[in-house]
């Protein structure tokens, strides 16, 4: 075979290169890229460091290997995201100088370990990042400086074309939170909180304008999370009331939740909302439908204890996953096979990160906060 390639004429010695390679790899059984291939056999995620800062780590399921992405003590990382379409790690940098001031989206190349803001603004603080099913979009919440107009709102980036634009408009409020993409459409879902009265779901579309989901004042309604279909949202309620006057330099209304939670279901087209689990004596809440089945995820607290339980789309089949009274799950995040589930425990002396499978057995442990899914890295 070498033969009969060294005789090639030389003006096909390109040719000649680029055969030899492809021999090789199936020679040796290798394959272009590896670390593309399994993105549920991998996790990106925070870990406090030794001198007291965060970085973000990978992790290998398969073997159990740990490795830092990079060491940077200027910075405070938080919520780390695989972009397929770009094949880099988003997340959210704060200077460790002055952690509340400011905070700024990067996006790191997980081979060569250079990091790169998504774009260069002039907000305060960007924060609470989601992306698009495919990568290519980034919704964020952003607060400006003091005396810019609007003070905060949400935003949509592409890392790809440097886009970035204000979604809008929106309702006055004092926070918004948990910005996710529509699969279907591409519109925003998010939470509003608007201090006095329950937090309201709203839905920011493409063409600038906005309506509600849920509004009304009698109900905190969190979280909202797209089924894979876009045709229906999960959102955990809870009870709303508005705590008495106080006197003095803090006089005003003062408005808190009440009561435990239920895991309620929106129709997109329709605005139905079911509320398919409500347990009475406990706190449901971080609904997560699955990408691949009609079933959630959810974490409830009761007597103390806070553990993660499964049930379909219409609240059926209810199931346990985890019976750890000496935990604290929270956060579960869907492998995008839909068969393994990744959360944090919170209440160990360091917080963990555990992966299970859809029956509730072990796969990973690791030291760590905020895991998302990824694929493993390669020695």
């Amino acid at each position: 075979m070498a033969a009969c390639l060294n005789s090639l004429d030389p003006a096909l010695q390109p040719v000649r290169v680029a055969i030899g390679l492809l021999l090789w790899i199936v020679w040796t059984g290798c394959s272009v890229a590896p670390e593309l291939s399994t993105p549920s056999d991998g996790l990106v995620f925070v870990r406090v460091t030794d001198a007291g800062d965060t970085d973000v780590f990978q992790a290998r399921i398969a073997d159990g290997a740990v490795r830092r992405l990079a060491e940077t003590p200027e910075f405070l990382e938080s919520n780390p995201e695989w972009l397929p379409s770009v094949l880099r790690v988003l997340y959210v940098a704060r200077p460790v100088a002055d952690p509340m001031a400011s905070s700024r989206l990067m996006i790191r190349d997980p081979l060569r370990g250079d990091a790169a803001a998504v774009s260069e603004k002039s907000f305060l603080k960007e924060w609470d990042v989601s992306a698009s099913a495919d990568g290519k979009r980034l919704a964020y919440i952003f607060e400006s400086p003091p005396g810019m107009v609007p003070p905060m709102g949400v935003r949509v980036a592409s890392p790809m074309t440097g886009l970035d634009v204000m979604l809008g408009p929106v309702p006055q409020a004092s926070a918004y939170l948990s910005p996710r993409f529509s699969p279907e459409t591409g519109s925003v879902a998010v939470q509003i909180h608007r201090g006095n009265r329950g937090d309201d779901l709203w839905l920011l579309l493409n063409d600038g304008q906005s309506e509600p989901l849920v509004n009304g004042r009698r109900w905190d309604d969190t979280a909202p999370r797209f089924t894979s279909s876009g045709s229906s949202i999960f959102f955990s309620r809870s009870a709303f009331r508005r705590a008495p006057r106080r006197r003095g330099r803090n006089a005003g209304p003062q408005a808190e939740p009440l009561g435990g939670g239920d895991v309620c279901r929106l129709q997109v087209a329709t605005k139905q909302v079911d509320c398919v689990i409500q347990s009475g004596d406990a706190r449901e809440h971080a609904v997560e439908p699955s990408p691949t089945r009609d079933e959630i995820v959810f974490v409830r607290e009761k007597d103390g204890a806070s553990d993660l339980f499964l049930a379909e789309f219409a609240g059926g089949n209810e199931r346990q996953l985890t019976d750890s009274p000496d935990r604290a799950e929270r956060g579960p995040v869907w492998s995008p096979d839909g068969d393994r589930i990744a959360y944090a425990d919170g209440r160990a002396p360091q917080p963990r990160i555990v992966v299970i499978d859809r029956q509730g057995a072990v796969l990973f442990e690791t030291l760590g906060v905020q895991p998302g899914w990824a694929p493993p890295f390669q020695d």
